[in-house]
């Protein structure tokens, strides 16, 4: 049906959650691609919000939000570390500008022997 328009949405307060699922429906699994589709989208929206959409949008999209989405304590957590361009003035901006796999790397995190890291 076209692209989103989430400019509008955004402007709407319309709360957003931005994931993949499947290769059936795109191209990858890159996360920060869908960022960058939806910074093309709208250019004007703050980058926190747009990564707010890929984080806690998500967790709260699945009713997961008390457990996951934000980095808080008793929350489960999976982190990664991205390399971001030298000289990047705006870390925010760039994680919504895209970032390819390479750049990207899964953090190891002890599991509290409950079942949450």
């Amino acid at each position: 049906v076209g692209a989103p328009p989430v400019a509008r949405f955004l402007a709407a307060g319309v709360r957003l959650a931005v994931g993949t699922d499947s290769l059936a429906s795109a191209p990858d699994l890159n996360l920060f691609g869908e960022l960058q589709a939806m910074r093309g989208l709208a250019p004007e929206a703050p980058a926190r919000r747009l990564l707010a959409a890929a984080t806690q949008g998500g967790a709260e999209a699945l009713g997961l939000d008390a457990e996951l989405g934000t980095i808080a304590p008793g929350k489960r957590a999976a982190l990664i570390a991205v390399t971001l361009p030298t000289g990047t003035a705006d870390p925010e901006e760039a994680l919504v500008g895209g970032i390819g796999p390479a750049a990207v790397r899964v953090l190891e995190v002890a599991d509290d022997g409950e079942g949450r890291n």
